[in-house]
């Protein structure tokens, strides 16, 4: 494994490795000015262009994590799954399924438990069908919107908000 860490004076700033020694970078370590661990960048492609991203908050756990698709041509095309985190649980997943830059999917979670899916079908970006389901997968409702995202939905640790955008 080969391993360069950039520095700002004695601080360091990024650190890239070649985590199988074949001269491609596999990972980037991003770090704060206070030394913590601001966002990880992986290459599962092990093309040498990052295609995931987990972000850090100020206390080390997982907020975020990034994937993006890879292109025929190697190249990292958009985010295509954002999984958010609260107090290192995973709460929401939003997917863009086709390709087309607009969530058109949200999981909302309990841990690794999917409490309910909601899905976009005619891509205005507003969910269209929520399915509910038991903490053992079965599914307990399926229902129709109006296409107007839910703002709280209640269950499992807290509540859970309802889709964002890419923004956040």
């Amino acid at each position: 494994m080969d391993t360069w860490t950039y520095m700002d004076g004695a601080k360091p700033v990024r650190t890239e490795q070649d985590m199988d020694g074949d001269g491609k970078i596999e990972r980037w370590e991003y770090t704060r000015p206070d030394g913590s661990a601001e966002k990880v960048a992986v290459s599962r492609a092990k093309n040498g262009v990052p295609d995931m991203w987990t972000y850090f908050g100020p206390t080390g756990e997982i907020v975020r994590v990034e994937t993006a698709f890879v292109q025929s041509n190697g190249t990292t095309g958009a985010v295509q799954r954002t999984e958010l985190y609260e107090s290192d649980r995973l709460v929401r997943v939003e997917e863009d399924t086709d390709g087309d830059g607009r969530v058109d999917k949200w999981e909302f979670h309990d841990g690794p438990i999917v409490q309910a899916v909601e899905f976009d079908y005619d891509h205005d970006g507003k969910p269209d069908e929520r399915i509910t389901m038991a903490p053992d997968g079965r599914v307990t409702d399926r229902q129709k919107l109006t296409g107007q995202p839910s703002k709280t939905r209640s269950g499992g640790r807290g509540s859970l908000r309802g889709p964002l955008t890419r923004n956040g």
